[in-house]
């Protein structure tokens, strides 16, 4: 942990969250998200949603589907068409 804190001429000490395992990056955003959620649920109980909100989540949500569809057959044409040109095609990449 020594590495990842750094102390700067100014005084501060900074801490490199870029070197914290991916596991580890995604809890700690987690939790400051849920802080946030808690703060605001504890100033405001009982939140006034504009009228307009609904209606563009769902919108959005429709548009996050056709771009996810688009992607998705695009994928599908671009491996068809290399497995057509003979093409060595290699299973799924790793994430």
């Amino acid at each position: 942990m020594g590495d990842r804190l750094m102390h700067r001429a100014n005084g501060r000490v900074t801490f490199d969250f870029t070197r914290l395992r991916r596991s580890a990056q995604l809890a700690l955003a987690a939790t400051i998200v849920a802080l946030v959620v808690i703060a605001a649920r504890s100033a405001e109980p009982q939140p006034q949603l504009p009228a307009w909100l609904p209606r563009a989540l769902s919108d959005a949500g429709w548009v996050y589907l056709a771009l996810a569809a688009f992607a998705g057959l695009a994928w599908l044409r671009r491996r068809l068409r290399r497995a057509k040109s003979g093409a060595r095609v290699s299973p799924d990449p790793p994430v």
